[in-house]
């Protein structure tokens, strides 16, 4: 359709034409006006830095980063028929109200307390646990013990541990992980600064390092189904005692794999050991 500007209901009312003459004199066409985008402090903002943060390096983006998850402490989930799967922030030093800590934990001397204890009668575990400590809380010389329990009676157990300290003045929070399965697989991931024994049973599978740490150990020791072994430098030990990482293992009928957690390589194992055996061990220690 043609419109003539000369018919009386086209013509603009003296206000839009007092505006166009004034957006005209400004140098701003009408088009321009309806297309322009708002102004930036009439669009909300998109993400907003912490108080104190540092401005965005250039070429750096700008796409929030997902806070790390809150420490917690002495979790625990027992299950009957689901699989355990989840990612946890475990903080030894932290302080847990009794009133909050689940019946079967609360029941235990504080000495006994895991900080996490995982477990399945019919499904497997899968879980990553990040290990921390709060700094002004930690004896350097001798750093508060994670200790981390993961089990299944019909399943297989993954468990990936990480350790989240970077400053180098202090000592990381040890380890000190159990794991076990009566039918299923277990493999456990530890962080590559990881130094202390391996107690690995399997009564009826394979045990399997990866390279890395094969290339770590200080000793081996074969022994029926059981493998001991001391990953890294033992000048660390206190006379008989040991405050640092530990690791126990035991398969009943299953494979049992350590490698490390850093690791982008598939495991490829350098050793193998098969056993057979029967008794009564570290599961039933561990889950009745």
């Amino acid at each position: 359709m043609i419109i003539d500007p000369n018919d009386p209901a086209h013509i603009e009312s003296p206000k839009v034409a007092e505006a166009r003459a004034a957006a005209k004199a400004a140098g701003v066409s009408a088009a321009d006006e309806t297309d322009a985008p708002p102004s930036y402090s009439d669009l909300p903002p998109a993400f907003e830095a912490p108080a104190g943060s540092p401005p965005p390096q250039a070429g750096s983006s700008a796409i929030p980063v997902a806070p790390r998850q809150a420490a917690t402490n002495f979790v625990y989930t027992v299950l009957d028929n689901n699989k355990v799967k989840g990612s946890y922030h475990i903080d030894p030093t932290l302080t847990i109200p009794a009133a909050l800590l689940a019946p079967a934990v609360a029941a235990l001397p504080a000495h006994q307390r895991k900080n996490i204890h995982l477990f399945s009668k019919n499904g497997s575990v899968d879980a990553d646990v990040l290990v921390s400590s709060a700094h002004g809380e930690r004896d350097a010389k001798r750093p508060k013990r994670a200790t981390l329990v993961a089990g299944s009676a019909n399943g297989s157990v993954t468990l990936r541990v990480r350790r989240a300290e970077s400053n180098l003045l202090l000592s990381a929070t040890p380890v000190h992980i159990a794991a076990a399965s009566r039918n299923g697989s277990v493999r456990i991931s530890l962080p590559a600064s990881f130094t202390g024994p391996l107690k690995l049973t399997t009564h009826n599978g394979t045990i399997r390092l990866s390279p890395g740490l094969t290339a770590r150990l200080s000793t081996d020791n074969h022994v029926d189904h059981t493998r001991q072994c001391f990953v890294g430098d033992m000048s660390l030990y206190e006379g008989d005692e040991w405050h640092g990482d530990e690791l126990a293992i035991e398969a009943h009928n299953g494979s049992v794999t350590v490698n490390e957690v850093e690791g982008e390589v598939d495991l490829v194992s350098t050793s193998t050991v098969a056993g057979k055996g029967k008794g009564k061990g570290l599961f039933s220690r561990m889950f009745g």
